[in-house]
């Protein structure tokens, strides 16, 4: 029969054990980052918390991307030119509070400022098994025009897709959300997020740089995302979503009518 001070031995000895194995867990879940040399880095992470983890991005403005749990990559892009950028990953302590996990600097100098908007991209994600990538190659197969590739893509997904109006008002408050290319493919439908970034994926395996672009203009309502495109070293500007819902003709809108720039990706 144990004594008292073996009974209390035994508890402590399991609490240290248990203590131990909590800190060695956290140190698996360093993440990591890698310059991938063409203004986009992949972060490598493992990890369980409960809480949410996100990656901020900073140079001239600070971007912002969530992780999902477990043993994951993503590429995420560098899309404010060359220069050095901080990249923080942090944890949601409690409300909108968040600790710094690791905290990194990646130095970017590419001759082509705008290589990184024909990669594959967290929001942009897409690869040539993806059977939007594959539609993409089927509509532009003969094509070499870059305003022709454009055209046939944009026109595809105008008069194949809808807007879901369903699905803005389930996930408005969700600032998680990330648009899914081959779900929206597949689905024919989507928010302005994931229709912008479809064309985005489709545009960008067929060698044409596009934008993902989020911010406001008065042809919305609400927060708005929209393309743009490079012809000819001018970047042009689409809204499909627009395109989708009142069916104008007009490829490339007024540039002024989209100054409200947020964020691009």
């Amino acid at each position: 029969m144990k004594t008292v001070k073996q009974t209390l031995l035994t508890v402590l000895l399991t609490a240290i054990a248990v203590a131990t194995f909590s800190t060695t867990t956290l140190a698996d879940t360093t993440p990591s980052v890698r310059n991938n040399d063409n203004a986009t880095v992949t972060v490598n992470y493992s990890y369980s918390y409960a809480n949410r983890v996100k990656v901020l991005v900073t140079k001239d403005s600070t971007y912002q991307y969530e992780l999902t749990t477990g043993n994951n990559s993503v590429e995420l892009p560098l899309t404010e030119g060359n220069g050095t950028y901080t990249i923080k990953v942090c944890k949601n302590v409690e409300g909108t509070k968040y600790s710094v996990i690791s905290k990194f600097t990646v130095t970017v100098n590419e001759a082509d400022a705008n290589e990184v908007f024909t990669t594959s991209s967290q929001i942009v994600d897409f690869d040539e098994n993806d059977d939007a990538v594959k539609m993409a190659a089927e509509l532009t197969k003969d094509l070499t025009d870059t305003t022709a590739k454009i055209d046939a893509i944009r026109d595809y997904v105008v008069e194949n897709y809808s807007y879901d109006y369903n699905k803005i008002n389930t996930i408005a408050a969700n600032t998680t959300y990330v648009p899914s290319i081959e779900d929206t493919y597949t689905s024919k439908t989507g928010i302005c997020y994931d229709l912008s970034s479809l064309v985005a994926a489709m545009l960008r395996s067929v060698d044409v740089p596009c934008k993902v672009v989020k911010g406001y203009t008065p042809k919305a309502s609400t927060y708005h995302a929209w393309n743009q495109v490079l012809v000819n070293g001018k970047w042009e500007t689409m809204d499909v979503t627009y395109d989708v819902q009142i069916e104008n003709e007009e490829m490339f809108k007024n540039v002024a009518d989209y100054s409200d720039v947020r964020y691009q990706y």
